[in-house]
């Protein structure tokens, strides 16, 4: 969990600078965003989706079906990687316009989750903000990591 300071400071960090717009960006896919969740070229489903900063979490209000416990946070750190459609080349996406597609690698067997946007802006939006939040992601581990084993320790006598 991340505090707005700590945030600021992971961007100073990852960019050199703190840019509100990514700031913005963030605060905008927090407020959640509907996304076709993409099956095959003939079965989108709509759903809506959201990104909570501080706990760096995807989530999307899955199926309402009973006695379905459809998985609907996806942790950030457990995203490997974001692609626009254009270069991802799943059958799934053919007959799509894939300017308004994306899909996102999730875990170590690469599962891939394809979306789709209502306007190639929104798409744009949703790439930038994840690639950020992984970058975030993946620094703040990595500070864990030095402060778990400080690096005055290893040379003190």
């Amino acid at each position: 969990m991340a505090t707005n300071s700590e945030v600021e400071d992971l961007t100073l960090c990852i960019f050199g600078s703190y840019d509100f717009d990514v700031d913005r960006l963030l605060d905008e896919l927090a407020k959640g965003t509907a996304l076709y969740k993409v099956k095959s070229a003939s079965k989108l489903l709509q759903r809506t989706f959201s990104l909570d900063r501080k706990n760096m979490i995807l989530h999307y209000d899955g199926t309402q079906k009973r006695f379905r416990s459809a998985k609907t946070d996806l942790r950030i750190s457990q995203v490997r990687e974001v692609r626009e459609g254009e270069k991802d080349f799943s059958k799934k996406l053919n007959g799509l316009d894939k300017s308004l597609c994306f899909a996102v690698i999730v875990g170590a067997n690469h599962k891939v989750i394809y979306l789709m946007a209502m306007r190639r802006e929104m798409r744009d939006k949703w790439v930038r903000g994840l690639r950020y939040a992984i970058q975030m992601d993946k620094l703040a581990e990595q500070r864990n990591e030095t402060d778990k084993y400080p690096f005055h320790t290893s040379f003190s006598r």
